[in-house]
């Protein structure tokens, strides 16, 4: 089930201000990808692959940066 207003193919900017949206400092990388996947109706495993290479991409650019967390 996708998210009112969802298109088949979301444009690629609003993906974009959407993993931003949720990388909140709360969330994981996966946990990012499993609410997408969720929003977007599509199967974790061909998002992940993409999120991470735009979450580097947007920590690159200074939109994200990284907290360590103690173990």
């Amino acid at each position: 089930m996708a998210a009112a207003g969802a298109r088949a193919h979301p444009d690629p900017d609003d993906i974009a201000v959407r993993v931003l949206q949720l990388c909140d400092g709360t969330r994981s990388v996966h946990q990012v990808c499993e609410a997408l996947a969720e929003i977007y109706a599509a199967p974790i495993d061909r998002i992940e692959a993409d999120v991470i290479v735009m979450v580097q991409d947007l920590a690159t650019q200074g939109y994200l940066q990284s907290f360590e967390t103690g173990a």
